[in-house]
C-alpha cells in the first residue's frame, strides 16, 4: 500500500495533472470534464492507481 500512495503522491506533483484536477474542480459540468479527460492515458492511469488503492483496502 505504502508503494502506491506513494505513487499517487508523485503522480500528483506531475504539472500537468494539477491542471487536469483544476479542470474538473473549476468546471461547471465536471462530470463531462472528468469523462473527456478520461479518455486521455495519462489521467485515467492517475484514475486506475487510485482505484487500485480503494479496493484493495475493501
Amino acid at each position: 500500500l505504502r508503494v502506491e500512495l506513494n505513487e499517487v503522491k508523485d503522480a500528483l506533483r506531475d504539472s500537468e495533472l494539477q491542471k487536469m484536477i483544476l479542470q474538473i474542480d473549476g468546471s461547471s459540468e465536471p462530470e463531462k470534464e472528468l469523462e473527456k479527460l478520461m479518455e486521455g492515458q495519462a489521467f485515467q492511469q492517475f484514475a486506475n492507481k487510485i482505484l487500485d488503492i480503494i479496493s484493495a483496502q475493501q
